[in-house]
């Protein structure tokens, strides 16, 4: 059951004006029949070479959860935050599958860099896991814009 609010609706305009199809038609995306029903349905992208795993819920309340890589419930935004600030969840969710992304792991932290096309780091997610030293060195992996692999 595809669920239609003004989430979905964001997600659509966004992805036609990075030229793809809309999110239900999009073939980068799978609906998870587990955890799909007609109050929320999950998402997960279809791994590709150099492309950072995203999956997300969108709820039948005009809600959406996001889990980047190796992070849970980042970020998440709830009905309220996106009436709230629209221009901020439009923004987001562009800059999230139009721009690189260099993710560090260090200990038991994730931080998400994204890059702009100079490779200017103009926004941050971090990502505290509560299991114990997940990586103790930095690790760093750089992704491609997520439609451009």
């Amino acid at each position: 059951m595809e669920i239609k609010n003004k989430v979905t609706e964001t997600f659509d305009e966004i992805f036609l004006k990075l030229n793809q199809r809309k999110l239900y038609e999009n073939q980068n995306f799978k609906v998870n029949a587990k955890f799909a029903n007609e109050f929320s349905t999950l998402f997960d992208s279809v791994e590709k070479e150099n492309r950072i795993n995203i999956s997300f819920w969108i709820g039948e309340n005009n809600s959406v959860e996001f889990y980047i890589d190796r992070t849970n419930e980042l970020p998440t935004f709830s009905e309220k935050m996106i009436e709230s600030n629209p221009s901020e969840f439009y923004n987001f969710i562009f800059d999230l599958f139009s721009s690189k992304l260099l993710v560090q792991y260090r200990g038991n932290k994730t931080i998400i860099h994204f890059l702009n096309i100079r490779g200017d780091k103009f926004r941050k997610l971090t990502f505290q896991d509560n299991k114990k030293n997940v990586v103790e060195k930095l690790e760093e992996n750089l992704y491609d814009g997520f439609f451009h692999c």
